[in-house]
């Protein structure tokens, strides 16, 4: 028995009176909430409670700010983009709330919807504004499914047009085993009579053969409805008899061919078709209605029903194969599909509903068929919408063919998931609905008249490159897209219906006519579908397509569909319990590029506000920003659980824009509390805000909330002018002190407040954007090499921060000690905001440098630049940090510099610190006191020690730089022996700390390393002849204290041998003061000795001014007592005029060998000498031997300088031994006159230079190229050696005979 049911108990007790479904009368308003704001957490269970909607709805409109709305509307938006909009309704009853399996039927037309279960019936006005709507019940007899089968099919069920009398719709229900038949003409005084009666309504039976049972009901009314059977035949179903009275009429709908009647009259025979869809069309003549039928395998069929149940059919058209082919040439992939898997899933017809009064026979159809490869065992479905045409001639020609990319899920074996296809008016829209998704594609209105191409049967030979290029072509401005649900939100779609567009008429206000110009339409509802989804409730799909017609027909960029994606991911992902899915599907992959661009450019919108999914603006400015830096945590996270790691650059880029956000976030806090906290405080800001917008955008009632919706990304420029904006009040007419003070502070505060809050977001939130490990506890990106250019620290703003913490030095120094009184707390608050300052210029300074260092691999500039900042810092960061201690917090001034490893201002504080403890006057202080003083000092060497300890070796040698420049020599050796390895390094890591080094060395017995570091500062850098000596001869001690005991006298002739080639240049040099000073003496000072010198012994260079230059430079230093290099000595004596007593040229020699000087300048200098000691006699007189007796010749040779030189070298041993040297021949001697040799010698000489030194050494050139031609001087060299042998060999046997005669 059929039975309805009250309401149940728990059912509002009062509810308006159901409003007609007419819609000159519809007033029901589906406008959507406001996607620009963010919605409230508000899920299924919240709508459960007694709370209410209506305080969410005012929270939200709160937030959304003031905008008109119908007060009914309560619904909550899912998603929304420029194409769609996916709401849920309010109204939602306890019937989808539960797990069961239902199936469901939504009618747009009458605004219910229907839920059916095995047991009962569940109908309610799904457009009711409450959570809770009035539900009718209906029980359903329970003889078909005892056992609760899940295999047998669900009841069926559809809602009928309301009768004459009635505003409310009727209801049928079908058995489907047993063909039983319920209706009610009213849903509501059906249940009102059950409130009495046991059994009301209509009843009736549909006979089945055995086996057979009711598949669907379709309503074709005016002409009643069609009940589809497992056999594959129709029936008519009639609610009212002749007379109009309700009853039940079964009629049997068959074939019109004598086959088909005589299988149809066997019942139960091979003839079993598998009916997909049967949908009514347009209505005719006398309630005659339009069905077209369509089967599984290709069939396609018209009949023309009558609501007596007479009918008229045409015979059934097979597409299969046309349609299969047609599918292969749209979607190649389908080649390789099983063919035995194709069906026709569903049909829509889109043939408009209109009568105008055309025979149906005469008129064709126009259908949208889903199409697909569906099979038990495919990871995934292949699914396409064509587009048939069913001429009047029984002809089917497919029109075009859309293949969907963006669903390929199989459909799933269930009582309800057979897919719908949805077209509502005015048909540029189809929605494919599955079990748990919606495909949306748009613009797939039908041809009327040319634009696509058909494609028949005769088509399958033509040129097939061809129909795909047209085909491709047309396929472009098709939008596609799919909503579906999360895999764990259990929710099931079991009931859909579309929902036509919906204008609403009315006459405009003032006017008088009564002709139809007057009268205007308004849209109040949009083309759609309702779905009925188990687990959620009733939600509305709504397409825009009726929006904008120029919008309608043009192609969707990739880039724009990946935005809206992201878009719709990012608003509304957010809602409670929002089950949609924004991960996106694997179906639909985008570029990582277009990813990439789609979501900097929504970070952009969100920052200047110019997305269309925010709120231009709220009541509260600091809840704008702070849902506006929601959104961006929000594209954050989705970018990050979606598309997978994004590069580095683009995470950067997005983490910067947020980080600008809440840089202006903390900005506005902060100046809305100093608003609140003292009213007019805030005058800085406003000043700079005004500075900052053109002039269109300050013609506003307030300027700084335009800035702060408009245009965060220039939060660093804001930051920037606040110094600016200082001055400006600061020199704007006379200004009492207290206000400047005023000023100053809510001037750093818009620097502290934004950079602070900026870092302290980048740091929280490194993780989220990838950088988790990459950014340093300071905030500061560890590697930056390929980054954008950190917005937080441009060279400008460094400069601004830096002039703002000078002028708040400046300004607090004339106001702060302990007589403050007035504005003590506005001074002392400025006193830690120069601490922050500090802290902030250190942070903006360390990730400056990084960033361009890191650059500069690729960048010379960028090199140059990190260097200059660098030296910058370097040399300020000390006035940053030191003058705290001043402002009482030396603890802050302490960390700070700890934090950024300051070494240098650590020693500076931590000695200043100890410096004052130890120059504390202690004698007229008690013993406490006295114990205090000492305390301090302990602590201050503890603090210098746990530096030390905590820092290491670069603490160290700024703490060491800072002793040896402050002379606190004595300190540096002696104090902090714990670290003395530290010492020991610095003392060696340069030359400069070298005298140092070896005392250090010696106090450890490290006597080696000592001498070793006297022979290095001796012959390298000690200039005083004198200190050089003895500096040698310590070393010489030290070396041989540092030999053990039993090898001290086997050492002494290396000793002296070390001795011999360390003191052998010095005692030259003193042998050649010595000399000079007979000339010198009587002189009055120095410069006097140089000049008697010039004149006595300079004769020979008088005329050479480059060579005099040198010979008077190596005086200027002999008598000086500095010490002359090898090469200098060597001018000095070969320049020097010859005396016979002094044998210059071999002191020059012996110079030489002890040089150790590189090849080239020894060649140079070994020339030089010879050269020069070859010209110092006139060889063409000598060598004239015209008139001299030999022993005249011998005599004249042995006076000359090329004897003496080359005699005192054979005696001396000068010419033997591994150290030889050579005794050059005069065309050996000779200047190559190339500049390149003089270049190696005088590397700071310019060109000029050397060209005057490279004539004066030609001069000597050309004397001795005389001697060489004219005197043959060359002949005469091996005579001059064998005459210095013979006498010395002479002098030897004289001197052996001396011997034996004693």
């Amino acid at each position: 028995m059929f039975s309805p049911n009250s309401p149940p108990t728990d059912a509002p007790k009062t509810r308006s009176r159901m409003r007609r479904i007419l819609p000159k009368e519809t007033t029901q308003s589906h406008q959507l909430a406001r996607e620009d704001s963010v919605t409230p957490s508000v899920g299924r269970q919240a709508r459960e409670d007694n709370a209410p909607t209506r305080a969410r709805k005012a929270a939200r409109e709160e937030e959304d700010g003031p905008k008109e709305k119908d007060k009914k509307d309560e619904s909550i938006v899912w998603t929304k983009n420029t194409k769609y909009a996916v709401s849920l309704l309010p109204a939602l009853p306890d019937c989808l709330k539960n797990s069961g399996s239902v199936i469901g039927v939504a009618d747009p037309r009458h605004r219910h919807a229907l839920i059916i279960n095995d047991t009962s019936a569940w109908v309610w006005n799904y457009t009711d504004i409450h959570s809770l709507p009035h539900t009718y019940l209906f029980m359903l007899p329970q003889d078909e499914s005892p056992n609760h089968n899940r295999d047998m099919p669900f009841p069926l069920g559809t809602l009928v047009s309301p009768s004459a009398n009635s505003e409310e719709p009727g209801l049928v229900v079908v058995m489907p085993m047993s063909g039983r038949i319920a209706y009610w003409e009213a849903i509501g005084s059906a249940a009102a009579e059950g409130l009495f009666a046991k059994r009301r309504g209509v009843e009736g039976k549909v006979h089945l053969a055995p086996g057979e049972n009711v598949t669907t009901i379709c309503s074709i009314e005016p002409a009643g409805f069609i009940l589809s059977l497992s056999s594959g035949h129709l029936a008519h179903l009639a609610l009212r008899d002749a007379a109009g009275r309700p009853g039940i009429q079964i009629t049997l709908l068959r074939d019109s061919s004598f086959m088909s009647n005589i299988f149809g009259a066997l019942r139960g025979g091979s003839h079993r078709r598998d009916l997909v869809a049967v949908r009514a069309g347009r209505v005719g003549r006398m309630g005659e209605r339009e069905t077209v039928v369509a089967t599984a395998r290709g069939g396609l069929s018209k009949w023309y029903v009558q609501r007596s149940g007479s009918y008229e059919t045409k015979p059934e058209v097979d597409l299969r194969e046309t349609m299969i082919r047609a599918v292969e040439r749209a979607a190649p992939i389908a080649v390789h599909r099983n063919r035995e898997q194709f069906c026709i899933l569903d049909m829509a017809i889109a043939t408009t509903f209109d009568n105008d009064g055309t025979d149906l026979r005469e008129q064709d159809v126009d259908l949208f068929i889903l199409v697909g490869y569906v099979g038990p065992d495919e990871d995934d479905s292949l699914y396409a919408l064509l587009e048939v045409k069913l001429t009047q001639s029984g002809r089917g020609d497919i029109r075009t063919v859309h293949p969907i990319n963006c669903y390929t899920t199989p459909i799933e074996a269930s009582r309800h998931s057979r897919p719908r296809i949805h077209i509502p008016k005015p048909r540029n829209t189809a929605f494919i609905v599955f079990t748990r998704a919606v495909v949306i594609l748009s613009n797939i209105k039908p041809n009327e008249g040319g634009g696509r191409r058909t494609i028949t049967e005769d088509d399958m030979d033509v040129d097939r490159q061809l129909l795909q290029e047209e085909e491709e072509e047309e396929m472009k401005v098709i939008f596609e897209d799919v909503v579906d649900f999360r895999g764990d939100a259990n929710i099931d779609i079991v009931g859909s219906g579309g929902e036509d567009i919906l204008f609403e008429t009315f006459q405009p206000e003032g006017s008088f006519g009564h002709s139809g110009e007057d009268i205007s339409h308004k849209k109040i509802v949009n083309p759609g579908v309702v779905l009925i989804a188990r687990g959620a409730g009733v939600l509305r799909v709504e397409a825009f397509d009726a929006e904008d017609k120029r919008q309608r027909g043009r192609a969707i960029p990739t880039e724009e569909m990946v935005k809206s994606k992201i878009e719709q991911a990012v608003f509304f992902g957010h809602i409670g319990q929002n089950p949609l899915n924004f991960a996106g599907r694997k179906e639909v992959q985008f570029p990582l590029e277009e990813i990439e661009n789609a979501a900097l450019q929504i970070s952009k919108e969100i920052l200047t506000t110019s997305s269309a999914y925010i709120a231009p603006m709220l009541p509260s400015m600091e809840r704008h920003l702070q849902l506006r830096g929601q959104r961006l945590r929000g594209l954050a996270e989705h970018l990050s659980l979606t598309y997978g790691p994004l590069s580095e650059p683009t995470r950067w880029q997005l983490l910067q824009d947020a980080e600008k956000l809440e840089a202006a976030r903390g900005i506005w806090i902060n100046y809305d509390e100093r608003n609140t906290r003292e009213e007019g405080a805030g005058e800085i800001l406003p000043t700079i805000v005004q500075c900052m917008l053109d002039p269109s955008d300050t013609d506003v009632s307030d300027a700084v909330r335009v800035w702060f919706q408009k245009f965060v990304p220039d939060v660093g420029c804001l930051m920037q002018c606040a110094k600016v904006a200082l001055m400006e009040k600061t020199t704007c007419g006379r200004r009492e002190r207290t206000a400047l003070v005023v000023a100053d502070a809510e001037a750093n505060d818009i620097v502290i407040s934004g950079l602070q809050a900026a870092f302290d977001f980048r740091i929280n939130s490194a993780g989220l954007y990838g950088f988790d490990g990459l950014i340093d506890e300071k905030g500061i990106l560890i590697n930056a090499q390929g980054f954008p250019d950190p917005w937080a620290s441009p060279p400008d703003l460094l400069h601004a921060i830096d002039g703002q913490h000078e002028h708040s030095i400046h300004l607090i120094k004339g106001l702060w000690g302990p007589d403050i009184d007035r504005g003590k707390d506005t001074v002392e608050r400025i006193a830690l905001q120069i601490e922050e300052l500090a802290e902030v210029l250190c942070r903006l300074f360390t990730e400056r440098i990084r960033w361009y260092e890191q650059q500069s691999s690729l960048d010379e500039e960028m090199k140059a630049r990190a260097r200059d900042v660098r030296e910058r810092y370097e040399k300020q960061r000390g006035g940053w940090v030191k003058p705290l201690v001043g402002l009482g917090r030396a603890d802050a001034a302490y960390a700070i510099a700890e934090r950024y490893q300051d070494f240098r201002t650590l020693v500076e504080l931590a000695s200043a610190e100890l410096i004052q403890v130890e120059t504390t006057p202690i004698d007229n202080l008690d013993e406490d006191q006295r114990l205090l003083v000492s305390q301090k000092r302990t602590d201050a060497v503890k603090r210098l020690e746990g530096y030390l300890e905590r820092f290491k070796a670069p603490f160290a040698i700024e703490f060491y730089e800072y002793q040896i420049e402050n002379g606190k020599l004595q300190e540096l050796l002696e104090e902090f022996q714990t670290f003395q390895g530290y010492l020991t390094k610095f003392l060696h890591s340069s030359d400069r700390y070298a005298k140092l080094a070896w005392i250090y060395d010696a106090s450890l017995g490290e006597y080696d390393r000592a001498g070793e570091t006297l022979v290095r500062v001796a012959l390298s850098q000690e200039d005083g002849l004198w200190n050089k000596k003895v500096e040698l001869s310590i070393a010489k001690l030290c070396k041989l204290a540092a030999l053990p005991d039993n090898q001290v006298l086997g050492s002494l002739q290396y000793m002296q041998n070390w001795q011999d080639e360390s003191f052998t240049l010095i005692e030259i040099q003193e042998l050649v003061y010595d000399y000079l000073q007979s000339f010198v003496r009587g002189a009055i000072d120095k410069e006097a000795e140089v000049d008697i010198a010039m004149k006595e012994k300079g004769r020979l260079v008088e005329k050479r001014l480059e060579t005099k230059k040198l010979f008077k430079q190596a005086l200027e230093r002999l008598f000086n007592l500095k010490i002359l290099q090898p090469e200098i000595l060597i001018e000095l004596l070969t320049l020097m005029e010859a005396d016979e007593n002094f044998p210059q040229f071999y002191h020059a020699l012996v110079a030489l060998g002890k040089s150790g000087l590189p090849i080239e300048r020894y060649n140079l200098a070994e020339q030089s000498i010879w050269r020069r000691c070859y010209i110092q006699n006139d060889w063409i007189k000598i060598l004239d031997t015209k008139k001299k007796t030999d022993e005249d010749v011998k005599d004249e040779i042995q006076n000359t300088y090329l004897y003496m030189t080359i005699s005192k070298g054979l005696q001396t041993g000068l010419f033997e031994g591994p150290h030889t040297m050579r005794i050059l021949i005069p065309e050996q001697s000779l200047y190559s006159e190339n500049f390149d040799e003089l270049r190696v010698r005088f590397a700071q000489a310019d060109d000029a230079e050397l060209a005057a030194l490279s004539m004066d050494l030609t001069s000597e050139n050309k004397l001795l190229h005389q001697y060489i031609s004219k005197a043959k001087l060359t002949a005469w060299i091996g005579a001059v050696q064998a005459t210095a042998q013979d006498d010395l060999a002479a002098e030897h046997e004289e001197g052996d005979e001396d011997i034996e005669i004693s």
